[in-house]
């Protein structure tokens, strides 16, 4: 933002000249996440993009407070990666998956199905 704001200024233009010709956002347009759970009751539905198909994962007995707790682990860390290229990126990604599935395994034992 600091960047647009000193080219804008380099050039004598305001915001409005550079949102003016932008069309409306329509209230149609929705946000479609990646991953994201439904509460039904005695299960979380758990949907999330897998190629071209939206994925369905049916949780027992979990609730979205537990699943964004899974979320927010697998953000923090990785919240960690400097850049997308730094040396360390794939470790610090590997991380944060292995520790978002940890945390996962402890809420919901139940779910994973090789420990059967």
């Amino acid at each position: 933002m600091t960047m647009i704001l000193a080219i804008l200024h380099l050039l004598g233009g305001t915001i409005e000249d550079l949102v003016r010709h932008l069309p409306p956002l329509e209230s149609s347009h929705e946000f479609k996440r990646q991953v994201y759970a439904e509460d039904s009751g005695d299960e979380l539905i758990i949907h999330f993009a897998y190629a071209d198909y939206d994925a369905i994962y049916e949780l027992p007995n979990a609730t979205p407070q537990e699943f964004d707790e899974v979320l927010r682990t697998l953000r923090d860390g990785l919240s960690r990666l400097i850049e997308p290229n730094d040396r360390l990126g794939g470790t610090i990604k590997t991380d944060a998956v292995v520790s978002s599935f940890l945390r996962a395994m402890q809420l919901w034992p139940h779910a994973n199905p090789s420990g059967e």
